[in-house]
């Protein structure tokens, strides 16, 4: 059996409290706003100021009540942390094949790391 590719996302936004922060990593999965777009094809998400080729690269959905359930604040930081599965769709756009599993590591910094 294929062992999962293993990733680490980080978000260094200074605070988790906006559509297009969540966005940022929801535009990976199956999610709300890109519903009926193909991976690659064109979308406009969120907060963004122009429609952008879809990055989705994942075939698991998930939403923003999703995402923040699964949240876990490090003691002592403002740090937060998610533990993400995927598999991989094919978006030709980006060059990804389907079928490959990926375990992701989400890292927020909830801080000015400027």
């Amino acid at each position: 059996e294929q062992q999962p590719l293993k990733a680490i996302i980080t978000n260094t936004n200074e605070v988790w409290d906006t559509e297009w922060n969540r966005a940022q990593i929801l535009q990976y999965f199956s999610t709300y706003f890109n519903e009926g777009v193909a991976p690659g094809g064109f979308l406009w998400g969120p907060g963004f100021y122009a429609p952008y080729r879809s990055p989705q690269i994942f075939s698991e959905y998930l939403d923003p009540s999703g995402l923040d359930a699964v949240l876990v604040p490090i003691e002592g930081t403002n740090l937060t942390t998610a533990l993400l599965n995927g598999t991989t769709v094919d978006n030709p756009s980006f060059g990804v094949v389907a079928g490959q599993r990926v375990e992701i590591l989400l890292l927020n910094t909830n801080a000015d790391i400027t």
